[in-house]
C-alpha cells in the first residue's frame, strides 16, 4: 500500500465506523466514492476511533509532504481552516493588525471571515471580471499593483479560484515576497489539490496552505 492509497482509507473510515457518518465528509464530495475506498474502510483494518483517523491522516500528510508532523492540522473544511489561522495570527500580531489582502474571487466565507476575524485593514483586489474575461495577465497586474499599493502584512488569496479555474502563478507569490519578506502568505488549495500539480517549491513560498479532501 502506497502513502496515497493509505490516506484515502484514512479518510473515509470515518463516514462508515461512526454514528452521524452521513454528516461529515460529503458536503463538498462531488465524486462517487469507490468499491475498494469503501471496503478499505469498513474492514477490520480501519480506523478504530476519530482520534485515531485524526493522527494517521496527519502522520501520513507528513510523511507525503516531507514536513514535521506538527505542520499538519485537520479541520472539518477550509472555512473553519482560515477561520483559526486569521485568529491565530490576529493574536500572534498583537496590538498590530496590519493589512489582510484578499481578492474578489475568494469563496465569499472567506469574505466574510475576513470582515469578521480581522481587525485591521482589509484591502481587496479587483480581478474576478478580468478573469471572467480571459484575461489573465491583466488580472495578474492588478494583483501586483494592489500588493505594491496596500503593503499588507497577510496575503489571502487561492491556488486555483473557484469560479473560473485561475490559478495563481508561483512567480507572483515569489515576487510579493521579494517585496515584503516578512509577508503571511495563506494559500487556499480546495480547488486546487487533484487538479494541478502542488509542487515542493510552491508550499515552500506558503506560510499556510489549506486544501480538502
Amino acid at each position: 500500500m502506497d502513502v496515497n492509497d493509505s490516506i484515502i482509507r484514512s479518510l473515509s473510515a470515518p463516514r462508515h465506523r461512526f454514528a452521524g457518518h452521513e454528516r461529515f465528509f460529503d458536503a463538498a464530495a462531488i465524486g462517487v466514492e469507490s468499491t475498494e475506498a469503501k471496503d478499505s474502510a469498513t474492514s477490520d483494518g480501519g480506523v478504530s476511533s476519530w482520534e485515531a483517523a485524526v493522527k494517521q491522516v496527519k502522520v501520513e500528510f507528513a510523511l507525503l509532504l516531507g514536513c514535521a508532523e506538527s505542520e499538519i492540522a485537520v479541520f472539518y473544511n477550509t472555512t473553519a481552516a482560515a477561520q483559526r489561522i486569521l485568529l491565530c495570527l490576529k493574536r500572534a500580531l498583537g496590538p498590530y493588525r496590519g493589512t489582510l489582502m484578499l481578492t474578489d474571487a475568494e469563496y465569499p466565507g472567506i469574505v466574510a471571515a475576513a470582515h469578521e476575524y480581522w481587525d485591521g485593514g482589509i484591502a481587496m483586489a479587483r480581478i474576478s471580471r478580468l478573469l471572467w474575461r480571459g484575461k489573465t495577465a491583466e488580472a495578474e497586474d492588478v494583483l501586483k499593483r494592489t500588493y505594491v499599493a496596500c503593503r499588507p502584512c497577510v496575503l489571502y488569496v487561492s491556488h486555483v479560484t473557484r469560479a473560473v479555474g485561475y490559478t495563481i502563478q508561483l512567480s507572483t507569490l515569489q515576487f510579493m515576497k521579494s517585496v515584503l519578506p516578512r509577508l503571511v502568505i495563506v494559500v487556499d488549495g480546495a480547488q486546487a489539490v487533484g487538479n494541478v500539480a502542488v509542487t515542493r517549491d510552491f508550499l515552500s513560498v506558503a506560510d499556510f496552505y489549506i486544501t480538502s479532501s
